[in-house]
């Protein structure tokens, strides 16, 4: 029997694979890093809005040493395309502006955009 909600989860999570210690170092700084961004939803928002071309020269840059191409990188982003899911600027909008306000988090404010 076909699960109902198979179409609307995310896929696994991109991997390099290692068969050496360099490719186990170089897969475990991606999970690393992407555990820390699913974390900070303003930075996975920010990280998505600024496009592919950006994240994968900032991460070139920042993994340099490790045995990283381009295909992964895209892979991530896409990754993180898919968890910061629509409307991506409307999003990341409203959470800086609930933390602009003290008394959003007692939802005192009405924040719709």
């Amino acid at each position: 029997m076909a699960d109902p909600l198979d179409a609307s989860r995310l896929p696994d999570l991109p991997i390099a694979g290692y068969s050496t210690q360099r490719e186990k170092e170089t897969t475990d700084a991606i999970m690393f890093f992407m555990r820390g961004v699913e974390r900070d939803r303003i930075l996975l928002l920010s990280i998505v809005i600024d496009g592919k071309g950006k994240f994968r020269h900032l991460a070139m840059k920042q993994w340099r040493g490790l045995a990283i191409d381009h295909d992964l990188v895209d892979s991530v982003w896409e990754y993180f395309k898919l968890q910061a899911g629509e409307y991506p600027i409307q999003q990341r909008d409203r959470l800086l502006r609930m933390q602009e306000s003290p008394l959003a988090k007692y939802g005192l404010v009405d924040v719709s955009v």
